[in-house]
């Protein structure tokens, strides 16, 4: 197979990604602007503004940018999977099966590996870190896809990752 597979990323999940930030930040501002605030109540509450219109700025810089330039959310080489969003990447050498488990709003595609332990040691991030051994603990592998914010259908979604998996497999 000498073929790469991309998804893009969901519209949907930029829009709900970035409504909470906003919603608050404008949130925060009418207050300002319009509530008859104590002197005491102003510094908080303009240090909440300023983290949400931060986290603003940045979602709308990471997740616009990818839905305009039109760049993966996942993508299938045949060297490895790579996930954008979370910024993980794994050997397909390193996969052992693909499952899909169906939560209702919480669906997840699981890549169950062969060693655990290599994304953990691919971030520096602690709290990325954390999440992976909580994974591990809890659903037996460090690496969760989450269809939703991929675009299309995610049975569909499942069922080409599967594909891939298995012609690689050969």
């Amino acid at each position: 197979m000498t073929s790469s597979l991309k998804f893009r990323i969901s519209n949907w999940y930029i829009f709900s990604g970035l409504i909470m930030p906003i919603g608050v930040f404008l949130f925060t501002t009418l207050l300002l602007l319009f509530a008859k605030l104590e002197s005491k109540d102003f510094p908080p509450i303009i240090s909440l503004d300023l983290i949400f219109f931060l986290l603003a700025i940045f979602g709308i810089k990471i997740f616009l940018t990818m839905a305009r330039n039109e760049l993966a959310a996942l993508e299938l080489n045949d060297e490895e999977i790579i996930d954008h969003i979370s910024n993980v990447r794994v050997s397909w050498d390193n996969v052992s099966d693909i499952r899909f488990v169906g939560q209702g709003h919480g669906d997840y595609i699981s890549i169950m590996l062969k060693d655990k332990k290599v994304p953990i040691h691919q971030t520096k991030n602690i709290l990325k870190k954390g999440a992976f051994y909580i994974n591990i603990l809890f659903w037996g592998t460090p690496i969760k896809i989450f269809p939703s914010y991929i675009k299309g259908k995610n049975s569909e979604i499942f069922d080409e990752i599967c594909a891939y998996f298995k012609g690689t497999a050969l």
